[in-house]
């Protein structure tokens, strides 16, 4: 009874029944919203899987226009974008967009690495793995990445001493 006379109050007094209005209309907004985002993540997943690239970054930049505040929006299409030597750029901002929006997920660290390391930039690679460390001093793919990096300056030096030594003789 006492919900019936509340309902009652509401739509009788004119402020009331507009301001619930507005509170009614706005969460319908905001489930119709989570749903399209929902809707064009499951896409652009679908195309990824597919091998779709071009479909996966058309339907990750919805979720990224739809919710920037989220991070894996703007690693999923970082990583998709990265696929794509023209789009590495734009790759790069969205990995640095996550990484600001989400400081502790070690993902967005390691793929933004990841394209450092293929885009012949070990030296950025390096500081991004290492901090993947700092975060899980267990990352197996971090400590492997590091390795790699490490191993090529190596070779490198070594390669760079030996043609030093042999200029001498």
């Amino acid at each position: 009874m006492s919900a019936i006379t509340e309902a009652y109050s509401v739509l009788s007094h004119e402020e009331k029944r507009a301001s619930f209005d507005r509170k009614l209309a706005h969460s319908h907004m905001h489930t119709v919203e989570e749903e399209n985002i929902d809707r064009c993540f499951q896409l652009a997943t679908n195309c990824q899987r597919g091998g779709n690239v071009t479909g996966a970054i058309f339907w990750f930049r919805k979720c990224v226009n739809l919710s920037p505040e989220v991070a894996k929006y703007h690693v999923s299409l970082a990583t998709n974008l990265a696929t794509v030597n023209h789009f590495r750029r734009d790759a790069v901002e969205h990995f640095q967009r996550a990484i600001g929006l989400e400081q502790w997920d070690p993902l967005a660290y390691l793929q933004l690495g990841q394209l450092y390391e293929a885009t012949q930039l070990p030296w950025r690679a390096e500081q991004l793995h290492s901090k993947v460390l700092e975060m899980d001093p267990g990352h197996s793919v971090a400590r492997q990445r590091l390795a790699v990096i490490y191993g090529k300056a190596n070779k490198k030096a070594g390669l760079a001493m030996g043609s030093l030594f042999s200029r001498k003789r």
